[in-house]
């Protein structure tokens, strides 16, 4: 791994499988004579490293961040991966790429973050995380041009995996990726909430979570049905969270609470006419609405 120091800001690029570390310390170039100003505090080291570059398409979003590999392919699977939890519960060796199955998942990891990195008819130039403050990482995805015949059929795009490690904040609450390319403009995907509250290992077995988050959705739906609710709602992001009573992070007033901690995920819905709706959810609580974000 080749690390280098600078001063701006705190990067990781990942070139042919390679991971660059980029580390922001307190140092300065000053002019002759010139004071030394008080030391800069030095900011963390973040290192992501691709561990496959194949992984599951889904039906709804194209970014996932969690704690543990089960917490992210439970996510990934209740949002309509492809294939299915079902599909990958077989023991055939053509899913064992595409479910992430029989992966090292790196001791060191401290995030897990599944993008797509592999475009249709682009090339993957490069990787870079950066952190614009204590609560925020900033993925950034580089393509190359376009190139491919224009009767070539798009298929839907697949996941891949990458391990972030190093010293990520404990105040981290949200990763953000965006994906460039030299013939467009930037395109951002979803905003996903973080919790580095959340354990590294799972609470409960894949199929038990999927089964959760499945069902946190369902009663989303279902408190919509008859309320004069937008026209469409579609699942657009999901992310772990941790609060510190049964309000889950939207106490209504007057309302008692019983005391946490509590585990759970924020998911987000799109809706028409353009808003995003948030919801809140723990296991053995019922979901909670925060309204529009």
């Amino acid at each position: 791994m080749l690390s280098i120091i600078r001063r701006s800001k705190v990067t990781t690029h990942i070139w042919g499988g390679f991971a660059v570390t980029i580390l922001l310390l307190g140092s300065s170039t000053m002019a002759c004579g010139a004071k030394t100003p008080p030391p800069m505090a030095v900011q963390p080291t973040v290192a992501a490293t691709v561990l496959t570059p194949l992984g599951p398409a889904t039906v709804y979003g194209d970014f996932f961040a969690a704690r543990s590999i089960t917490n992210l392919k439970a996510m990934v699977f209740a949002f309509g991966g492809n294939p299915s939890l079902a599909d990958c519960s077989v023991a055939a060796r053509n899913n064992l790429t595409w479910c992430w199955s029989n992966l090292t998942i790196p001791t060191s990891a401290q995030l897990l973050v599944a993008a797509v990195l592999l475009d249709s008819c682009r090339t993957f130039d490069g990787l870079s995380v950066s952190a614009p403050t204590t609560s925020q990482l900033l993925i950034t995805i580089a393509h190359g041009s376009k190139n491919c015949p224009v009767q070539a059929a798009l298929s839907a795009p697949h996941l891949s995996l990458i391990a972030l490690s190093g010293s990520l904040p404990t105040t981290l609450s949200s990763v953000v990726a965006t994906h460039t390319y030299p013939d467009g403009p930037s395109k951002s995907t979803h905003q996903v909430p973080v919790s580095m509250a959340v354990p590294t290992t799972a609470t409960a077995d894949l199929a038990s979570l999927t089964s959760s988050i499945t069902g946190h959705i369902h009663s989303i739906y279902e408190s919509l049905v008859g309320s004069p609710a937008p026209t469409v709602i579609t699942p657009a992001a999901i992310g772990e969270g941790t609060w510190q009573d049964s309000s889950l992070g939207c106490p209504v007033g007057g309302k008692a609470y019983l005391p946490g901690p509590f585990v759970g995920y924020v998911i987000r819905f799109a809706t028409s006419p353009p808003s995003t709706l948030e919801y809140h959810a723990s296991t053995g609580l019922p979901v909670v609405s925060c309204g529009s974000v």
